[in-house]
Formats: C-alpha cells, structure tokens, sequence
C-alpha cells in the first residue's frame, strides 16, 4: 500500500499516561517541556504571504518524551528523549501543521507493552546502568529495541530518513495532505551518526558513526550511492585512543573529516557524571582527514592537533589548493552530564565562529575566531549547494548577553565575519526564541533564498509560530501562528515538492 493519504493510515490511538509530565529537571520545563498531543491543523497567515516559489514540507526534530520518569528526581539527559518530527506542508499557496511521535522500534514496544524506562536517559551509576544491562541480558527486562531517531533529517534517493547518535536511519513519509507517517522501518542496519553529508555534484551520501559503548575507539564511515546502495564502508581509529562523542562529519571535494574532541563515551562515565558523556579536556582536540572515496577497508586518517575545545556543528568545509578550510561553532568547553540542578547546558560557555586551515602537506594548523561575543550561537547552515566547497555565507542561531536563548538569527559574511547581520525574533514586545534556520536557494547567488525556522515562547507557554526571512537582508517575509507549542529542539530540513512527490512514488514502489 503506497503512502498517499492520511485516510489510508491504519494506526491505534495513542497510548499516552493519564497526565503531563511533571519534572523538576530542566529539560521537563520551559521551552524544554515536552508535547502528549498529535495536532494536524490548517493555518493562517498572519504576516505577509507565502512565497508562490516555496512548496513542499518544512520538518524539524527533537527531543520529546512521551512517559514519565521513574521519580522525579531522576536523572535524566535531554538529548534522549522520543523523537518528534513538526512539519509544515506548503503547497497551492496553503499552510498546514502536524506534528508527530516517531514511531520508532522502541516507541512501538513501549505503546504495545507500556514504557520502558532507557537505562541511559535514566541510569544514575554505573552500578545501576550495569544492573539494567544484567537484566536485560538474562531476559528479566526488555531492552530498548532502538534509538529515538531524534535529532536530525536527510533526504537522499528519495528517502526521508530521521537520525540520532548511533541509530540506524528511520524512514519517515511525508503524505499528499501533509500528515507524517513512520512505521519502524528502517533504510540501513548500520548505525549512523546525526549529520551525514550529501554531495551536492556526485548526489552521494557520507556517514559516520562511533563506539556509543565507550569499549573501543574504533569509528565507522560509509558511503551510499545515488540509488541508495552501500558504495563503500570502512573503519578507523581515532587519533585520542579513546571513544568520543562524534555528533557532526565534513566533506570536501577530495576528503571526510572526523571529528575526535574530548566528551568521552563509556558506561563508566556514570559513576562520576551519571550520564554516559563527559567532557575531559585532558585527552585534547584533534581533526582527522582522509579520502572520501575508495575501497572499503581501513582508513588512515592524517591527525591535525588543535586547541581543546569541542565541537557539534560544522557550517562547512572545503580546500583551497593543499589546504583544508573548516568553519565550526567552536565550545572552549561543555557539560554534557545532564544534571537537572543545573540551568542547563547552555550556560556558562564561550562559542565562537572559528575557521580552522589544515596544510594537507606540512601538518600545520592555523586556526582563529571569526566572530565572537556571543552568549549562545549554534545550529550554523549554509546553502547546500555549496556543501564541500568554498561558501562565502552561513547563517545561525543564537543570542547577545541578556536576551533570551536563540533570540536571534545571524548572518555572517565569512570575507568580514565580525560584521555580521542579525534578525531579533519579537512578538507584541515580547522577545521569542529561534530554533535553527533552514536555507532555502531559490537563485544563482548563494544567499538568495528563504530562511526557515520555528520560534517559540522562551517561557514554554504560549503557541508557537513559522517564520520565513529572506537570506540575503533577514527582512521577515511570512510569519505563520501555529495550532501548538513547539519544545526547543534540534535539527531541521526543507523537501521540495518535488522530492515530497518521488519518496511517495519510492514508498510505492517498494510495496508493489
């Protein structure tokens, strides 16, 4: 049966428990507070119009549990919680929202058999994650049947996948009328991690993954052809000799870079931090650099040392002659143990706009900051078209000293990055909260295009609204009221009309 229409869906209500979580973690309240509800609603302009150019589907990911803690001062790490895919269908000039629990294995399971409380998100100690391990293995508790796919999407060989730390990618439908549709069906049986790059001229797809176990520093890399077929896989080690936390990858024309910065992966974190990361500055920073195409096997990478710092995001990477250029979000630091005493893990950092320039012949690094100042700054994107190639433009999201978290989103012109442009997301005086902006191309130059993004109440209060900007002067051009509150979340991505046609024709065709 081919995904077509909502009316075709065949789905039992959803089991929910019989109130809103209540937590005094962080991650449980404020714009962090997840949603219990499925919402598909028609909506309503409220400023501007709809660009004619624009249709398709925005969708974003994130963290959202759906059950109860144990108690409630359990531990708990936000990055962990059920995925959540918000989507807003454009199409004949008409907006509709729907928002939509990912129907994982494990979130299966847990409707089927009630929740499963994951011993990652919940564990307090080693002892206690090695109990659950124990029993699990012995067949005295279920185990969680996978990750919550709830990070991160990528369209590629007409498939919409949904990803996390060291999941197999989840296939997610997109139908006619704009409701989502997943059924724990996945596209791979390997593992990735959350950011694979597509090439934007070969069309093929590049992935990583590490050890989420701690025990080994080994790490995965792959390569998906154009049709979707495994191309080549590999495996490395990384430069520290130990396990890290591999959250994004780069490409270039010629090379994948990994990323081995010190927020160590391993069980044993639990009887210091009660969560699977921690941050040790002690074991460095490094880059590792290597070809992107060739046989399977082993792969060596060439191992930059850099600054200690860490790192989630790349906005991109590209050569110039001999020379890798990398632009990050650089962190001097971060704590990643999830503590619910603390405000969260936002606070109390230092980031930057940092370029990196890796001498593929003599071994040198030369890296500075680009801009700086900022209190919170993230989420960087660029044009895709430009992914692996020299970009002058990246856009991002973040805030100045005083303003709410993500009040922002900037605009840096990487040739004068200090001079960077910025939109203040208000409503009726009130400063609101961005999530990342997704970049739209509609022309030949790379900044002419649309921004995408929700915004929401810093508070967790209020419903949420859809924003598009225009990417070259961050003018507002559309502002959409949403049926909803959206939580602050992770990661988003734009499927044109087109490819919103071929994954339904793809979804068919593999039913036949």
């Amino acid at each position: 049966m081919g995904a077509v229409s909502s009316a075709e869906q065949v789905s039992l209500p959803l089991k929910k428990p019989d109130s809103p979580i209540k937590h005094q973690h962080w991650a449980f309240n404020g714009p962090y507070a997840p949603v219990d509800e499925e919402v598909f609603h028609a909506l309503t302009v409220r400023e501007g119009q709809l660009p004619k150019d624009l249709e398709g589907c925005y969708l974003r990911n994130g963290p959202n549990p759906l059950w109860h803690p144990p108690s409630e001062t359990s531990n708990y790490h936000w990055f962990l919680g059920a995925g959540m895919v918000h989507a807003l269908r454009i199409k004949d000039g008409a907006a509709s929202y729907n928002n939509h629990f990912l129907r994982t294995k494990a979130f299966m399971d847990e409707q089927k058999n009630g929740p499963v409380f994951d011993k990652i998100a919940f564990s307090t100690s080693m002892s206690s994650f090695l109990l659950r391990f124990a029993l699990e293995k012995v067949g005295l508790a279920r185990g969680s049947a996978s990750g919550p796919s709830n990070t991160n999407l990528v369209y590629h060989a007409s498939r919409l996948l949904a990803l996390s730390e060291a999941d197999c990618p989840m296939e997610l439908k997109i139908l006619v009328d704009g409701h989502l549709q997943s059924q724990a069906e996945y596209a791979y049986n390997n593992l990735w991690n959350a950011h694979p790059k597509v090439d934007p001229v070969t069309g093929k797809l590049y992935w990583l993954d590490y050890d989420l176990t701690g025990v080994t520093a080994k790490f995965t890399y792959g390569v998906i052809d154009t049709k979707g077929q495994e191309e080549r896989k590999c495996t490395g080690v990384l430069g520290g000799g130990k396990a890290v936390m591999i959250h994004d990858c780069g490409i270039t024309e010629k090379y994948a870079i990994v990323i081995d910065c010190p927020v160590l992966v391993g069980i044993e974190n639990y009887s210091v931090e009660g969560s699977l990361w921690k941050f040790d500055a002690s074991h460095g920073a490094r880059i590792g650099i290597f070809p992107k195409d060739g046989e399977s096997g082993k792969v060596s990478p060439t191992w930059f040392q850099i600054d200690t710092c860490w790192i989630f995001h790349l906005a991109n990477a590209w050569e110039e002659g001999n020379t890798v250029v990398m632009v990050v979000v650089r962190w001097d630091r971060i704590d990643m143990s999830g503590h619910g005493k603390k405000d969260d893990f936002l606070s109390g950092n230092k980031r930057t706009l940092h370029e990196y320039r890796f001498d593929m012949d003599s071994g040198a690094v030369v890296e500075k900051s680009l801009a700086s100042g900022f209190e919170t700054l993230e989420f960087p994107v660029i044009n895709q078209k430009h992914v692996g190639r020299k970009s002058q433009f990246t856009w991002a999201a973040g805030n100045l000293e005083g303003e709410p978290p993500f009040h922002r989103i900037f605009k840096f012109d990487l040739s004068n990055p200090e001079s960077y442009a910025s939109y203040a997301c208000v409503s009726d005086g009130k400063k609101l909260t961005a999530g990342e902006a997704y970049f739209v191309s509609k022309g030949s130059a790379e900044d002419d295009g649309y921004l995408l993004t929700f915004v929401i109440d810093p508070e967790g209060k209020a419903p949420s609204s859809f924003l598009i900007l225009n990417g070259q002067n961050l003018q507002s051009i559309c502002v959409i009221d949403l049926p909803a509150r959206i939580p602050l979340g992770f990661h988003g991505l734009w499927v044109s009309e087109k490819q919103v046609k071929d994954q339904i024709s793809n979804s068919v065709a593999a039913k036949l």
